[in-house]
């Protein structure tokens, strides 16, 4: 598959696992957006790991729909759709009700989620985010698309091209990919959940979700209190 044409800086030849931390750092600074994020997805369509952030908020918004398992990036994925949302405070309370109020309070006032895909297979979502409210020009808009496009290449050739390789010094390489969080206890959590509660997994990690928020917790630091025994979600015998 041939890249887009971007400056070498941006996508090396052959890409390495530091190709996509780049990338997001260069497609903020190309876009007139505040920051950019890139998650991986399941076959499903949720968000499954954290490839990079390009800044504090745009991290903040990765992991805030992980967590509550809703949002403009979540949308994307599952509809193979962008989701564009120029006017974050206009958003009806019932498409995202919790995201939507912890976002603006970031200081968040636009997204433009953008999904990452080949056919049906589901790869990633690439989040733009903005501290003005507004539509993305027509220009811009392409010019978004042209850097979704890229992500798809890159993310196709480094998991063609590495191996899986994962060391206690060296950041988590899922296929290739560096990833920032690979949110690996979440999904251990989330198995002991299933045992026992009883339960599918979808529905553990809904359990995780909902007991994190009722603590204020994010859920990786609950998954973690789960997985080392210390937290219980379900009790015994029950």
């Amino acid at each position: 598959m041939m890249l887009p044409e971007l400056p070498a800086r941006i996508v090396p030849a052959p890409p390495d696992p530091g190709a996509l931390p780049l990338f997001v750092q260069a497609c903020a600074g190309a876009l007139p957006v505040s920051g950019v994020g890139l998650s991986l997805t399941s076959a499903a369509g949720d968000l499954d790991a954290l490839v990079a952030a390009s800044d504090g908020t745009a991290l903040a918004l990765e992991d805030l729909q992980f967590d509550l398992g809703e949002g403009p990036g979540l949308d994307a994925s599952r509809s193979r759709h962008p989701v564009l949302v120029p006017d974050l405070a206009r958003v009806t309370p019932d498409r995202w009700p919790v995201f939507t109020g912890e976002a603006l309070l970031s200081g968040v006032a636009a997204v433009f989620a953008f999904p990452l895909q080949v056919g049906a297979l589901r790869l990633g979502v690439l989040d733009l985010h903005s501290d003005r409210a507004g539509e993305l020009e027509e220009a811009v808009h392409a010019e978004a698309l042209h850097h979704a496009a890229a992500a798809v290449a890159l993310l196709l050739q480094l998991q063609s091209r590495l191996p899986v390789t994962t060391t206690a010094t060296a950041p988590p390489v899922a296929a290739g990919i560096v990833l920032a969080d690979d949110r690996a206890v979440v999904h251990q959590a989330t198995g002991v959940v299933s045992v026992s509660a009883g339960v599918d997994t979808g529905a553990a990690l809904l359990l995780l979700r909902a007991r994190a928020y009722a603590e204020g917790r994010d859920v990786r630091a609950l998954a973690e209190d789960v997985v080392a025994r210390r937290t219980r979600l379900v009790d015994p015998g029950r």
